[in-house]
C-alpha cells in the first residue's frame, strides 16, 4: 500500500493504535534509551476493533522516574500462531533493552531464531538453557509459486554427478550422456541468516491456502513446513497480505518467499 501523506498517515495510525488499545502487560525492568534506567514498562495491544484478529499491533511504552512516557517500539504480532515447547539457547538483546531475538531448540535439537514480541514484559522470566512454551507464527513479505519445480544435469555435469555417486554415466542410443533429472515439487527448505536473524527464506509444500481477515485487511494464511532429516515437521502459520500479484495463491501446491518469524511466551 502506498501512503499519499506518509508523515500524517503514520502519525495518525500510531495515535489510533495507542488511543484505542488495551493494556496487554506491565512490568518494571531495566532499559536503555538515552541512559540506562529502571522504570515501568507497559505493552498495549490494538486489534483494530476485531477481538478475534489473528494479527494485532503491540506498542511498548517506557515511563521514567519523572513520569515521562516514551513510545519505544510498535510492531505487528501474529497472535494466531502454533504453540511450541522450546529451550532457549541464546538471547540477543537489542540496545534499548526492551526487544530481542531469541534462539531456541526444538525437542529434536533443531533450532531457529525469532523476534520475541513480548520480550519487554517477560525478559526477567527467561533463563538460557530452560524450556518454555512459545506461540510461533510468521508474516511473509511475499509468497509465490515457484516458476520451476525441478532441474537437470546434462553433459559433463551429469558425468561429474554420477562419478560423485560412484556410478558410471548412462548413454542413449546415439551415444549421448543421459541427463539426470531432479524434482523439487516436494522440497521444503527453511533457511535463516542471509538477511536478518529473524528472517527466513522458505520454500514449502502447502495443502491449504485460506483467505482470512486480520487487522482490517485481507490476508492469505498457509503453513510453512520446517522439516527435519527424519521427516518430522513443524508447521509455522504464515500470513501474507492479499494483492493482485498473489490472487492465484490458493491454487498453488508449493510456495516460496521470505518471512519474518515472531514468537511470544504462552500465558
Amino acid at each position: 500500500m502506498r501512503l499519499e501523506d506518509p508523515k500524517n498517515e503514520i502519525n495518525n495510525a500510531i495515535s489510533e493504535s495507542l488511543e484505542k488499545s488495551s493494556l496487554y502487560g506491565k512490568t518494571e525492568c531495566d532499559y536503555n534509551l538515552d541512559e540506562k534506567l529502571l522504570g515501568e514498562v507497559a505493552m498495549l495491544e490494538y486489534d483494530k476493533g476485531d477481538s478475534d484478529s489473528p494479527i494485532v499491533v503491540r506498542n511498548v511504552i517506557a515511563t521514567d522516574k519523572d513520569n515521562k512516557n516514551t513510545l519505544v517500539s510498535g510492531y505487528p504480532v501474529v497472535r494466531g500462531g502454533n504453540l511450541l515447547p522450546l529451550k532457549i539457547t541464546e538471547i540477543k538483546e537489542w540496545d534499548n533493552g526492551l526487544e530481542a531475538w531469541i534462539t531456541a531448540e526444538l525437542n529434536d535439537g533443531r533450532d531457529f531464531t525469532f523476534f520475541d514480541a513480548d520480550y519487554a514484559i517477560n525478559k526477567d522470566k527467561y533463563e538460557v538453557g530452560k524450556s518454555y512454551d512459545f506461540i510461533i507464527g510468521a508474516l511473509a513479505y511475499y509468497a509465490e509459486e515457484p516458476e520451476s519445480k525441478g532441474f537437470k544435469f546434462e553433459g559433463q555435469q551429469a558425468i561429474d554427478f554420477k562419478a560423485k555417486m560412484g556410478e558410471e554415466p548412462e548413454y542413449d542410443e546415439e551415444g549421448n550422456v543421459k541427463p539426470i533429472e531432479f524434482s523439487t515439487a516436494n522440497l521444503c527448505a527453511f533457511l535463516q541468516g542471509s538477511h536478518a536473524p529473524d528472517e527466513v527464506e522458505y520454500i514449502s509444500t502447502v495443502e491449504d491456502v485460506k483467505a482470512v481477515k486480520a487487522y482490517g485487511n485481507a490476508f492469505w494464511k498457509f503453513d510453512v513446513i520446517y522439516r527435519s532429516e527424519e521427516e518430522d515437521s513443524v508447521e509455522v502459520p504464515t500470513f501474507v497480505l492479499q494483492s493482485k500479484d498473489n490472487a492465484e495463491l490458493p491454487k498453488a501446491t508449493q510456495l516460496q518467499g521470505i518471512l519474518w518469524l515472531t514468537g511470544y511466551l504462552a500465558k
